[in-house]
């Protein structure tokens, strides 16, 4: 079984959203969002999901003063994935947003 991680967005149970994806990308999303919040600044991740039996997504702009959480199951502590890491802070840097599952994120763009 993979170790998940998951992200929740929101505070109340009604209201929030859960979504979990292996552990290593959920710590990888953790560290690259942190890393823009400790500078002031809120990144784009668009989360592409099935809704009933058709793909859709959602994108949300997330902030330091939006309530995020990560929690992590069937380990002790995920490490953030060094090379996935580098092509978030590559997409941030563009002003592009970050796609989960990681699979669905558009290539680097050609300088």
């Amino acid at each position: 079984m993979t170790a998940k991680g998951t992200f929740v967005y929101g505070l109340d149970k009604e209201n929030s959203l859960a979504l979990s994806f292996p552990a290593h990308e959920a710590r990888t999303l953790e560290v690259a969002l942190f890393d823009e919040f400790d500078h002031g600044r809120g990144v784009r991740v668009t989360f592409h999901v099935i809704i009933g039996k058709a793909s859709g997504y959602r994108t949300f702009y997330l902030t330091a003063a939006a309530p995020i959480h990560f929690a992590y199951s069937d380990q002790d502590e995920a490490a953030p994935d060094e090379e996935l890491l580098a092509r978030f802070r590559t997409a941030i840097a563009e002003k592009r947003a970050l796609h989960f599952p990681v699979e669905r994120m558009p290539g680097e763009v050609e300088a």
